[in-house]
């Protein structure tokens, strides 16, 4: 659910923003339309990225620019017939519900038992309607546990997992050779990224991950310990992805939105993860942060008011 692409602090203009904007909110609304307003929770930029590369390569047109909608549904009439919008929606989907599967293999009961609670009939649903996209995708992670349990060397797990994704998109689209490497090397840097980030609690949950060491309890002293033999894997990543960005380059907003996206991604993600910031990235989380963030300000503002000494001193003030 969460993303590791924050359009926000990528440098944007007002154009190029407004452009993202219309990827983004249009998977939001197909997703409204498919599961209802709970399911607008699984929106993310990840998906939206790719879908701009769907842009790039020729077979989707940029959709509308409509203002956002958090109760209302006249927007959400404009994307019912959006063939383009509900296969990413779609996509969407598929991906959530084989991870969703492969937290109740790996024992993660707990997660599983709430994404099903609210998600179990889309899931089922949209599973059955691609059964043969949804069975090769979650063949596919079984392998990818499986590399990782026997402490498989992690470009194989990186290039299983840009595989994965690749035929993925693939299934629906005949794209060129140059399009999907692109959506291979942009799934490989976030899974990179998903072990980098998820390392400190895969060790405390004993769970799966190719970076883990026996020496190195926590990221931070996994890099200190292991830079040299981390640091080339993750610059071959890195320049990968930069390549495949390059090569599918353009004059289109939608290209220039990719790379700064992309680049402000590779520039920041690791160092902030090291430094123990949260990188991930969620819309409606974030929402929901900033409105208890408000209230517990509204709370506070009310307990200084009564007390009369403290009210005094601010009128003074």
């Amino acid at each position: 659910m969460y993303g590791y692409f924050d359009f926000k602090k990528a440098y944007l203009r007002n154009n190029e923003r407004a452009v993202f904007t219309c990827y983004y909110c249009r998977l939001c609304y197909c997703l409204w339309n498919k599961g209802g307003q709970k399911a607008r929770y699984l929106t993310t930029y990840d998906a939206t990225l790719y879908n701009l590369i769907l842009t790039l390569a020729g077979v989707d047109t940029r959709p509308p620019y409509l203002s956002c909608e958090r109760v209302k549904t006249n927007n959400k009439k404009r994307f019912r017939d959006d063939i383009m919008g509900n296969l990413i929606a779609d996509l969407a989907i598929i991906g959530f519900a084989v991870k969703v599967k492969d937290d109740e293999t790996d024992g993660e009961g707990k997660r599983a038992f709430v994404a099903n609670l609210f998600f179990k009939k889309l899931i089922k649903r949209t599973s059955e309607k691609y059964r043969d996209l949804y069975d090769k995708s979650y063949a596919s992670i079984m392998a990818l546990d499986e590399l990782q349990r026997n402490h498989a060397p992690i470009e194989d797990a990186l290039r299983l997992y840009g595989q994965t994704m690749e035929d993925s998109f693939h299934y629906f689209f005949d794209l060129e050779e140059r399009y999907l490497r692109a959506i291979n090397m942009l799934a490989r840097w976030s899974f990179l990224i998903d072990m980098i980030d998820d390392y400190n609690d895969d060790v405390k949950n004993h769970a799966v991950n190719s970076l883990f060491r026996e020496d190195s309890p926590t990221v931070d002293v996994l890099f200190k310990k292991h830079y040299c033999e981390l640091v080339p894997i993750v610059r071959n990543v890195m320049e990968e992805l930069k390549r495949a960005v390059r090569d599918i380059a353009c004059e289109e907003t939608e290209w220039i939105i990719l790379n700064k996206i992309i680049g402000h991604s590779l520039a920041t993600l690791i160092p902030d993860i090291l430094d123990g910031k949260d990188v991930r990235y969620h819309y409606f989380r974030d929402m929901i942060s900033s409105w208890k963030k408000r209230q517990d300000n509204r709370k506070t503002r009310k307990k200084y008011e009564k007390d009369t000494v403290y009210h005094q001193s601010n009128q003074r003030l």
